[in-house]
């Protein structure tokens, strides 16, 4: 190993020291986590409150007539599967 190779090496070293001894002094410099209070949340226990349904009814009516005076366009037959090849005598 040549000069420069070994004072590159120097300072990565240093300068990874240097990395780990500042994040541990950020780890070790906090205080007790804040504590977060639930909200409380407002529950009632009376029978009277949900009975009617509130989800949309179905409608019994028939469809729209059709408004078009052109149909969909027709998809074309598919085509006929093609032959398999004879087999060759090896």
């Amino acid at each position: 190993m040549d000069r420069f190779e070994g004072t590159g090496l120097t300072v990565a070293v240093l300068g990874h020291a240097a990395l780990l001894g500042f994040l541990s002094a950020t780890f070790l410099d906090k205080d007790e986590t804040p504590k977060i209070e639930p909200a409380p949340i407002e529950v009632s226990l009376s029978e009277d409150i949900g009975l009617e349904t509130t989800a949309p009814e179905i409608s019994q009516e028939e469809m729209a007539a059709k408004l078009s005076p052109l149909d969909a366009p027709v998809e074309p037959e598919s085509a006929p599967p093609e032959p398999e090849p004879e087999p060759q005598p090896v």
